[in-house]
């Protein structure tokens, strides 16, 4: 099984994809879980790759703040679930800032048909 498959889950057919995250044996006790999952809100499997590693690099940090002590000693899964929502929310702002591919043909039609 490769690295990415077992941080990204699609239930069935036409649904969206889901992050999962296994937390770490010494983290257990802590958060009271073994893993977690968190809906990327995304259907197609390359865009939800990529926001599902991004969300594995996320979850690593806030792992190793949680045992540094740098975040509250009682942090709880929902409350990291919220901050790895805020990242997909960063990002969606993010990708809504690109022109679509139908906005550029538009355009481009457009300056065709001005030119004439």
């Amino acid at each position: 099984m490769s690295k990415s498959s077992s941080y990204l889950v699609h239930r069935k057919t036409g649904s969206s994809y889901f992050f999962r995250s296994i937390i770490p044996k010494d983290l257990q006790s802590k958060l009271g879980k073994r893993e977690f999952q968190l809906s990327l809100r995304c259907g197609i499997l390359k865009q939800a790759k990529s926001l599902s590693f991004q969300l594995f690099n996320k979850i690593q940090l806030i792992y190793a703040s949680i045992r540094d002590e740098s975040i509250s000693k009682h942090i709880s899964t929902q409350q990291i679930k919220e901050l790895l929502k805020q990242e997909l929310d960063q990002n969606k702002q993010k990708s809504s800032d690109d022109v679509s591919l139908a906005e550029l043909c538009k355009k481009f039609t457009e300056s065709r048909l001005n030119r004439s």
